[in-house]
């Protein structure tokens, strides 16, 4: 029998706020150069939020 991740809802709304930043940041830096023009703050929060969700899932 498979338990129930106790992380879940939380995993969701990581995932469902990561797209949504995702989204937002993309439509307000593409051009051309996206790499350079945005910087490397973004890079650093997605992979934060990443590496949280994948915490969250292998804890739970």
């Amino acid at each position: 029998m498979r338990r129930k991740n106790k992380h879940l809802q939380l995993i969701q709304f990581l995932s469902l706020s990561l797209l949504i930043y995702i989204l937002v940041n993309a439509m307000q830096n593409i051009k051309i150069h996206v790499v350079y023009s945005s910087g490397l703050g973004p890079f650093f929060f997605i992979g934060f939020v990443i590496l949280l969700i994948v915490f969250l899932y292998m804890k739970g």
